[in-house]
């Protein structure tokens, strides 16, 4: 059995020899039980190369290359990686154990198929190649099958170069930038951020798994950074809010909101009411009073510079505040905090259901909110719709004790797992990750190689390929403009 194959925690949780060793975790017989019946519905020791019947819920890739052989060559992949999404369910299966060489073939099993044969199949694949001096290039590829278009028995898989660097047009280097998923397009949506001499930038790029694109919209937002982008769930599209733009020594603080309603259409202003102007707040989607589901905004910066710990809620309509109890923003704040304590740079991780309550994690304390003294906060505050309080959830200051980083969903929702990373401190930039699992309120240091250290990089959970993607932020000498994703089970893999 020379493939590894590992379920995203939508299904199975498989585990490759890999994961054992970063979790630290030890597979109880029934898991172990539940990892051989993955390992074999996923198609572990599938021959190298064949073919199989479409109707039996299995296709076959013709797996190519797209001239990047001299003459005469030929070429070997690196740690093949299958990203298969069928219907809402996404699994991988990993080949870093097999040589592959292009041109071949590879029979894959679908069964998720025995449940809707029309369901939409999507299938990413990334890989590695070292061509001589030019060393490790990442090629990928995809294959999208619409739901309700009939199953071919084979599909061509042309593997080349990815857009992920120079001379690809790509992202520039910044920082503050904002990123999230577009349910229509299933690509990541960036917008914004600061260069590296603090002029803001209005431009909006698509990350669709493999390669970047940029969006040649119609309309923006004005330039900005330090914004708020997440998913509306109510009118089915991206929403920004706030941001700074101009230069940083007078900052022009935004209240406008928009929406992003795909490249073809652009960004349109939806609202100019609601939470007064300000930057670095926190945005995730959250519960409202009639358990519907909303957006949370919590905090962030005012003009003045002041710290901000109001709270906001959208419906798909409108912005409302719901009553405080005390003043977040007390300049000697009481013993027995009944709310946070208003805060910039935080982050949200999102209610995975209108049931369960969104996590406010980190961020720079106010009211001041100085950057010298970097006094921050190892509680971790929860929303559930109608009050805050605190969350019952294992509070290591190590973790804790961040901001400008993120903190959101790491797997699927059913999944249970969120990721803490990155972000500064009292003692300097993070490198750090830790997985938070959201049913027994533990933290799990994540081990292995790591991006760099960073602060106000773009992070954002990608439930179509189930992986957290990051991008850029401010490194120890300057702007970031790298990107890598991650998964509980493989960790951290940079796209280069």
């Amino acid at each position: 059995m020379r493939n590894h194959i590992y379920y995203s925690f939508v299904s199975v949780r498989g585990w490759g020899r890999r994961a054992v060793s970063r979790s630290l975790q030890i597979l109880s017989p029934l898991g172990l039980v539940l990892a051989g019946l993955a390992l074999l519905a996923g198609g572990c020791g599938s021959p190298s190369s064949g073919s199989c019947a479409a109707g039996s819920g299995c296709v076959t890739l013709a797996l190519s290359a797209a001239g990047l052989a001299a003459a005469g060559d030929s070429l070997t992949l690196d740690d093949l990686e299958l990203i298969i999404r069928v219907g809402e369910t996404t699994r991988r299966v990993r080949f870093d154990d097999r040589v592959l060489r292009p041109p071949t073939e590879l029979p894959l099993l679908l069964p998720e198929l025995a449940a809707d044969a029309e369901q939409r199949i999507a299938i990413y694949a990334r890989a590695h190649i070292n061509i001589g001096s030019s060393g490790s290039q990442e090629l990928t590829a995809a294959i999208i099958r619409p739901a309700g278009q009939a199953l071919a028995a084979s599909y061509p898989l042309v593997l080349a170069r990815a857009c992920v660097a120079a001379p690809c047009a790509i992202p520039e280097p910044r920082r503050g930038a904002a990123l999230a998923l577009d349910p229509h397009s299933r690509h990541l949506v960036l917008f914004g951020g600061r260069r590296q001499d603090g002029t803001p930038l209005a431009d909006t790029w698509e990350w669709d798994g493999l390669g970047w694109q940029q969006a040649a919209v119609a309309s923006a937002p004005p330039a900005r950074a330090g914004h708020g982008l997440a998913l509306d769930v109510r009118r089915g599209n991206l929403l920004l809010f706030g941001g700074a733009g101009g230069p940083e020594a007078a900052p022009q603080l935004f209240a406008d909101t928009w929406e992003y309603r795909g490249a073809a259409a652009g960004w349109s202003q939806i609202a100019s009411g609601g939470p007064p102007a300000r930057q670095q707040a926190a945005m995730a989607g959250a519960a409202l009073g009639s358990g519907s589901p909303g957006l949370l905004l919590h905090g962030g910066i005012d003009a003045g510079g002041a710290t901000l710990g109001d709270t906001w809620l959208w419906d798909g309509q409108t912005w409302t505040a719901p009553p405080l109890a005390s003043d977040p923003c007390q300049a000697a704040p009481p013993l027995t905090a009944t709310l946070p304590r208003c805060r910039s740079q935080a982050a949200l991780i999102p209610a995975a259901a209108p049931s369960q309550p969104a996590l406010l994690v980190g961020g720079l304390l106010g009211p001041a909110g100085s950057l010298q003294s970097a006094e921050t906060d190892n509680s971790v505050w929860q929303w559930d719709g109608a009050a805050w309080s605190p969350a019952a959830v294992y509070r290591p200051p190590t973790v804790l004790l961040r901001y400008g980083h993120f903190a959101g969903s790491a797997a699927a929702a059913s999944g249970g797992l969120a990721l803490v990373a990155f972000g500064d401190s009292a003692s300097g930039l993070r490198q750090d990750s830790f997985l938070l699992d959201l049913k027994t309120g533990q933290f799990a240091p994540q081990l292995g190689p790591a991006p760099p250290p960073r602060s106000e990089a773009a992070v954002a959970y990608d439930e179509e390929r189930d992986e957290v993607f990051l991008l850029g932020g401010r490194g120890k000498s300057g702007l970031l403009g790298d990107a890598f994703s991650f998964t509980p089970v493989a960790g951290w893999r940079v796209h280069q």
